[in-house]
């Protein structure tokens, strides 16, 4: 199958996939069901005609995280797990899709961006 979607594609495409964090970091595998896997495995097998990246955000206000955030509360409470102190906002990843899919990206591939407020990388209190 990943030989007819490599066919697919002219030079210089790219696959962009958005992921969702679930929870704090978790340590990552080898497995392609990650979003690290899945870039890596992808970008090694349809390279050099295709780019592969994926973007891993964390909790993001948007209709899937409503139930997450409807309160006051919530909304507090998840934004005291970031370190930046928010949750993220639509435009950010929409602005990293952008930025993925542009010529500007050119020389990435495999590779997943994780905009999640320093969550999967710093340890704060």
């Amino acid at each position: 199958e990943l030989k007819k979607l490599q066919e697919h594609f002219d030079e210089k495409q790219q696959v962009t996939d958005t992921k969702a964090a679930r929870g704090k970091a978790r340590r990552e595998t080898k497995d392609i069901t990650t979003p690290q896997g899945m870039a890596r495995s992808l970008a090694a097998e349809l390279a050099p005609r295709v780019r592969v990246n994926a973007i891993a955000p964390s909790l993001t206000k948007t209709p899937l995280a409503a139930p997450l955030i409807n309160t006051e509360n919530k909304l507090e409470n998840s934004n005291r797990r970031h370190p930046l102190n928010r949750i993220g906002d639509p435009a950010e990843i929409a602005h990293l899709v952008h930025f993925l899919l542009s010529e500007d990206s050119a020389f990435m591939t495999g590779q997943v961006l994780r905009p999640d407020g320093g969550l999967s990388t710093l340890r704060t209190s």
